[in-house]
């Protein structure tokens, strides 16, 4: 019987598995060993182990012994799999699993999987054959996917073999006396005599038991009661029903991932957030811990910090500024916590714009006043001079997109330095001499026919002079007779769309002209893609911060740099509460269109404005919402905007629509089904879409590719914690 024949049916077999264990043991200690899901294992001689193994090493000299030490190694070697790749990988499973299990537990394990890293990474091939097995078989158990009790004993049999085995290799070493060991190297805790390890009775008021009722009782998760410590309990249990009311409706994972955060605020600030009025303490409760930390001292602490009225900042009057922020619908809250000059300058920005965002949330309205407030000033006074739409568009770009955008559009207002109304008609004509028009052409077509058409293109010109020298003066006549504003809209056309419209009759001139022309805002180059440069930078920072690939401490320290640029620099937090909002859903993409799938090419396919803060939030390395981090997270590579994303899921849509079939209505809900494709821009990054049998896509993200990033619940928070945000 070993590890990996435990079944997660079979509770007796378990047991069975503590025979590998007993090779090593006396039967004298073994009957004091407690499995079951109590987080500290107890044996009644914590030195029982050290002295068998100073035996066996003693033994080593005997010849008599020699057979039960090659029966006793056998059970340690591992026949197969025992290379250092196969082992980590085995530990890494084992490692995740553990995440699963209590605090104490967890703890115990890392320090088992720590042991046998360093085994397997500087012992030699006996040493690594010896743990290999035990890794291997845990590693095996634990990817049935086990159930918490059965979890917990295969780890605690793990993690007493594992303690085994270190201490007969030190011994066979001679790394250690053959004299029992101290009692904490056997066992992490002492064993205290009582089979709950609370570890210090909380005080009656703070009463667990109690705690652990009450959440229950408002409807959290039995594995998150299970799995949450002592000290997060009693705190959760210390804050308003409405706002554990929210937390017990979402998921098990949302409700353990609250309770860490919770338990890891200091004690003060978690007092003073525990004491709020409801709104304020729910409100808060849901942003990161640091955010917590920094709402909690303006919310409690001297509120009397009564804006000092500092000399208003020369720039504009700071009353008249919240005035009217505060007429156009911003929030209360957010007039107290936006500082005076990002007032003033968002006061001087469009109507239609600020109403937009008084329309959204407050935490939405504080970012942009932070993102506006911290703009160089020339670029404050670029963006402010801005025609309303460019303003609008342009103001809801990231900082750096800000920035990139302004350098488009304003530098080309010098465009025309009056070019001499009628233009050189010399150099006009001379133009169309080289370009093959017939001298008679050139003698006798007017000079604005010659200046007019000198402003077309050559191709189109080539054409004309290839053919006859009256076409030629009939092409010039045509093209001097029309009304000087339709010909400038001509001249301005793209080439192809030039030639072909040029050729038409003059009255097919001017209605063409007339479709063709509402949309030339020129060519503000839309940034076509996302910037390869900055989604690589950001995928090598993840990859160093995870410890993926080895890197000198300075690497390290530019990593850091990197993701505090880009990562959760605008955060959509708690986005999913938006997801009900009728204002939202009613916003239809894509806009001005309609997108149809299916084999006959009939079934429409649309998305909507909270589908498109899904997106950013979930999977946009800028946007990313702490408050709903998942077990598996996968981000476009950074720099991606959602409208790059609309564009892919337009492209996706039009490239593969007539193999996407919407799926059937579920019984309790629509349909869902998700399609995997290759994004048609970018054939390397693989694309996941998911549509309901309405037609709505609710999901797209991608899966794979350049620059794509992927990480686990664990590896999101050390990521967050490199750059202080966890």
């Amino acid at each position: 019987m070993s590890i990996n024949s435990i079944k997660n049916d079979n509770a007796a077999q378990v047991n069975e598995l503590m025979k590998q264990l007993e090779t090593f043991q006396p039967k004298t200690d073994t009957k004091n060993v407690k499995l079951d899901s109590n987080p500290m294992l107890q044996m009644s001689d914590p030195g029982a182990a050290t002295r068998l193994a100073g035996q066996f090493a003693r033994s080593r000299s005997s010849l008599g012994s020699s057979f039960r030490q090659k029966e006793l190694a056998s059970l340690l070697v591992s026949n197969a799999q025992s290379s250092p790749a196969q082992l980590n990988r085995s530990m890494a499973q084992i490692a995740s699993a553990a995440t699963q299990t209590d605090s104490v537990r967890q703890a115990r394990t890392e320090k088992s999987l720590a042991t046998a890293k360093d085994i397997v990474g500087n012992g030699t091939v006996e040493d690594r054959n010896m743990v290999s097995r035990p890794i291997n078989q845990t590693s095996d158990a634990l990817a049935n996917n086990p159930t918490l009790d059965k979890l917990n004993k295969v780890l605690d049999t793990f993690n007493q073999i594992i303690d085994l085995m270190k201490t007969m290799i030190n011994l066979l070493k001679g790394d250690a006396s053959t004299q029992p060991a101290p009692k904490d190297s056997a066992q992490p805790t002492p064993a205290p005599s009582q089979p709950t390890t609370p570890s210090q009775a909380p005080s009656q008021s703070n009463d667990i038991a109690v705690a652990r009722e009450r959440l229950t009782q408002i409807g959290f998760a039995g594995s998150t009661m299970r799995q949450i410590t002592d000290s997060a309990a009693v705190k959760m249990a210390k804050l308003n029903d409405g706002l554990l009311g929210e937390l017990a409706v979402g998921s098990a994972e949302n409700e353990r991932a609250f309770a860490r955060k919770i338990d890891g605020l200091p004690q003060d600030t978690f007092d003073k957030l525990a004491k709020l009025p409801a709104t304020d303490q729910t409100r808060i409760a849901k942003l990161s811990s640091q955010q917590i930390v920094d709402e909690v001292k303006k919310q409690s602490t001297p509120v009397p910090i009564p804006t000092p009225t500092p000399t208003p900042t020369p720039g504009g009057d700071v009353a008249a500024a919240r005035e009217r922020l505060t007429q156009i619908g911003f929030a209360g809250s957010t007039m107290r916590q936006i500082t005076d000059s990002a007032a003033v300058r968002m006061a001087k920005l469009n109507d239609g714009l600020l109403g937009e965002l008084a329309r959204g949330n407050a935490d939405n309205e504080r970012a942009f006043a932070r993102k506006i407030d911290g703009l160089a000033q020339d670029t404050f006074d670029k963006l402010a001079k801005l025609p309303t739409t460019d303003q609008t568009r342009i103001a809801k770009l990231s900082s750096q997109q800000i920035i990139e955008e302004l350098k488009k559009i304003t530098p080309a207002p010098t465009p025309t330095p009056t070019p001499t109304p009628g233009g050189d008609v010399t150099v006009a004509r001379e133009k169309l001499t080289k370009i093959g028009f017939a001298g008679s052409t050139v003698r006798d077509i007017t000079d604005s026919a010659a200046v007019k058409i000198s402003k077309l293109n050559d191709g189109l010109l080539g054409e004309i002079a290839a053919g006859n020298a009256d076409n030629e003066k009939a092409f010039a006549r045509k093209i001097d007779g029309l009304p000087q504003d339709v010909f400038d809209k001509l001249a301005g056309l793209p080439a192809t769309d030039q030639t072909r419209i040029a050729k038409l009759t003059s009255q097919q001139i001017i209605d063409e002209v007339k479709k063709t022309t509402p949309t030339p805002t020129p060519t503000p180059t839309p940034t076509p893609t996302p910037n390869p440069n900055l989604g690589a930078a950001f995928s090598n920072a993840v990859d160093v911060i995870l410890g993926r690939k080895p890197a000198t401490d300075a690497e390290k320290a530019a990593a850091t740099e990197v993701l505090k640029k880009n990562f959760v620099t605008d955060e959509f937090n708690n986005a999913r509460e938006k997801r009900k909002d009728p204002v939202l859903l009613n916003d239809i993409f894509p806009k001005g269109k309609e997108l149809f799938v299916g084999a006959s090419g009939d079934k429409k396919v649309f998305w909507n404005a909270y589908d498109n803060v899904h997106f950013q939030s979930r999977h946009t390395s800028e946007h990313f919402d702490t408050a709903d981090i998942k077990a598996k997270n996968g981000f476009w590579p950074a720099g991606t905007t959602i409208q790059d994303i609309n564009r892919y899921l337009e492209s996706i849509v039009n490239t593969y629509g007539s193999q996407i079939e919407l799926p059937k209505a579920g019984s309790t809900g629509p349909g869902f089904k998700y399609f995997n494709f290759d994004l048609p821009e970018n054939k390397d990054i693989k694309v996941s879409v998911g549509i309901q049998s309405d037609g709505r896509i609710t999901s797209f993200f991608a899966t794979g590719g350049p620059n794509v990033t992927n990480f686990s619940d664990a590896e999101a928070r050390k990521l967050l914690a490199s750059i202080g945000k966890a």
